[in-house]
């Protein structure tokens, strides 16, 4: 076996090629067979990637457990697509980028190709042959994220960071000073203090407040409301218009035909 046939492109390169002689090197170059079998390949994985568009995942941030690396954050399959459309924009002129767009990314036909651009079989694929050959090497030879190899593309976009040092105070008694790892949680108030609970009023006193409130033309529900902030109802929690008509009706008589007289 020769040192030509030992290279790492004979494996792409076609066996019949007469340029090469299927080694893959046409000189210290690589082949036209080479280079239009990479397009072929990025142009392939372009379609899969088109194929399963509706199932990429969200946006994620993959990290390496290095101290000194740090991946880049994005849509591996888009920002692939993307920069193949981008490159191909960059490098052909605009009859040939058309050529591409329709034939290599869109799929389409030669025979739907050639009414379109103007051009007859023979020049479609001679046109085809250069273009797949110019982006071919491109591809390759893109920096600083080649497009191929293809398993490479997102090993290779790393954004390498050196460590930030931590100055640390050598002498004793001494710490360095670090940020909060998190914010201290506010502390809660403390309770108020619960009012110490009224003693109930002597039914004497009661009986002059209803007399006194009801001879100011305050209403039965008014002096209920009040009584319940002063002293326990009768009858359940609070009291009520009923009770406070009953307290009043059993006071004495100088309260009785007033009050039946208002009623």
């Amino acid at each position: 076996m020769t040192t030509e046939q030992t290279s790492p492109w004979f494996v792409l390169a076609f066996p019949t090629c007469q340029t090469c002689g299927g080694s893959g090197l046409s000189g210290a170059d690589h082949c036209a067979c080479v280079l239009r079998r990479i397009a072929r390949a990025v142009h392939a994985h372009v379609h899969n990637l088109q194929a399963r568009i509706g199932s990429i995942q969200p946006l994620a941030l993959d990290s390496t457990a290095a101290p000194q690396g740090k991946r880049w954050n994005g849509i591996v399959s888009v920002d692939y697509i993307s920069d193949v459309y981008n490159t191909a924009r960059r490098v052909l002129s605009d009859v040939d980028f058309t050529l591409w767009k329709h034939h290599c990314l869109k799929r389409h036909p030669w025979h739907c190709c050639c009414p379109k651009l103007g051009i007859n079989r023979g020049v479609f694929f001679h046109r085809l042959y250069d273009i797949e050959e110019r982006v071919g090497r491109t591809f390759l030879q893109l920096a600083p994220y080649p497009l191929f190899p293809i398993h490479c593309y997102t090993d290779t976009r790393l954004d390498r960071v050196r460590p930030c040092p931590v100055i640390e105070d050598t002498r004793p008694g001494n710490r360095a000073l670090r940020p909060p790892l998190a914010p201290r949680a506010p502390r809660k108030p403390a309770p108020a203090p619960m009012p110490a609970p009224r003693p109930p009023l002597d039914p004497a006193e009661m009986l002059r407040l209803m007399k006194k409130r009801f001879r100011a033309g305050k209403s039965l529900h008014s002096i209920a409301t009040e009584l319940t902030r002063l002293t326990p109802a009768p009858n359940g929690p609070n009291w009520r218009a009923c009770d406070v008509r009953a307290a009043l009706l059993n006071a004495p008589r100088d309260l009785r035909p007033r009050l039946r007289k208002a009623a």
